[in-house]
């Protein structure tokens, strides 16, 4: 009897962007299944891999546009057919659409991970590329087996757009679980970690730190670690507001885990942008979760069931920086129930969000679909 695990091509269209350590993570916590990443070209990055399989290596923008547009790669089905997959799971729904074609044709069946840009945004833009992802959506709901969400929020946003209910499962990716931190030196420090972009609310959350009491603000020093677009404009509102905020742009993943495992209060005050980008969930909540920490967020999209209000942080209502406040000064006021709540939330993501428990639920799907498949 052959013990040979079945195969899985995972596709990303460029391998891979730093931000995106949780399909790195997801690819590297299989275990009944052998995962096989493989996209358009590489780019430069700390999680990249020489496993990786790049379809068009130095392909142009122009040319990864024009087969987004088409559809049509001799390439990537002979990269497929060399792969030799018993299904393909794409992540995000704009790289899941490239591919029904060539799936169709091979016989594939595809599993797709929707993120948050994929449902909350892409779908509702209207330049040419948005226009037309948004007509081949019900082609992929159609054609594709499983349709997967990280929250029942997307899940509910997905069901919006005409996804089959019967095809949507919640299977959250989950993360590693770092080793306990040892409490023998205090925490101190407010820190907030991700891309500096209007989705993530950091000018609401330098606007709630610059609220708290001076004394508190002195011992609890914030540091905004990640790069984005807004950054300029966070550090003139830092200086206006007087808020002392330490800006040490993008950081590793090593040292994103020292930062949290050090710090008392993780702030992510997340909000809807003005293009209606929504967090679709957050994982960052659960790295501070894991880490030992309390949040204060919003209740925004896909974070309350990343953040349990009253248990593993504070959720203040969209928009109230006076809320968020008051939130962030319950906790670095109160060492013992940040302390009650950073001991919850770690609980919490052993419980439902360990990255191997959760794979498995992926794992098994995944034997579902091919079982129907060789039928």
């Amino acid at each position: 009897m052959s013990t040979e695990r079945p195969r899985v091509a995972i596709f990303r269209e460029l391998l891979l962007a730093g931000s995106e350590t949780f399909i790195r993570n997801q690819v590297d916590a299989l275990t009944t299944w052998e995962g096989v990443l493989f996209g358009l070209d590489l780019v430069d990055s700390p999680i990249a891999s020489s496993a990786d399989v790049p379809v068009m290596p130095g392909a142009s923008r122009n040319r990864r546009r024009l087969l987004k547009i088409t559809r049509s790669s001799r390439t990537l089905r002979k990269t497929l057919m060399e792969i030799d997959p018993s299904l393909v799971h794409a992540h995000f729904g704009m790289d899941a659409v490239m591919l029904v074609p060539t799936l169709r044709k091979l016989g594939l069946p595809l599993v797709v991970t929707f993120h948050g840009v994929d449902v909350n945004v892409l779908p509702h833009q209207n330049d040419p590329l948005s226009r037309l992802y948004r007509a081949r959506l019900q082609e992929l709901f159609s054609y594709a087996s499983a349709l997967v969400t990280n929250s029942s929020f997307m899940a509910a946003r997905l069901e919006s757009l005409g996804a089959p209910p019967d095809r949507i499962h919640t299977v959250p990716i989950g993360i590693p679980l770092p080793a306990p931190v040892s409490e023998t030196q205090p925490r101190q420090g407010v820190i907030f970690l991700g891309r500096l972009a209007d989705v993530k609310g950091v000018d609401d959350g330098l606007r709630a730190y610059a609220r708290l009491p001076q004394d508190l603000r002195d011992a609890h020093p914030l540091t905004i670690a990640g790069d984005g677009p807004m950054r300029t404009y966070l550090e003139k509102l830092d200086f206006e507001l007087g808020a002392g905020a330490q800006f040490v742009g993008a950081i590793s993943p090593t040292d994103a885990a020292r930062l949290l495992s050090s710090s008392a209060v993780f702030l992510g005050p997340s909000k809807t942008a003005a293009n209606g980008a929504v967090e679709a969930f957050g994982m960052v909540f659960l790295e501070a979760a894991a880490a030992g920490i309390p949040s204060v967020a919003y209740r925004c999209g896909g974070v309350p069931e990343a953040v349990l209000h009253e248990r593993t942080g504070l959720l203040a209502e969209e928009g109230d920086v006076a809320a968020l406040s008051t939130n962030l000064e319950r906790l670095l006021g109160d060492s013992p129930f940040a302390h009650l709540l950073g001991c919850q939330g770690r609980e919490h993501v052993q419980k439902r969000f360990d990255i191997q428990r959760c794979t498995q639920v992926l794992e098994t799907l995944y034997d579902s679909i091919a079982h129907r498949n060789r039928q």
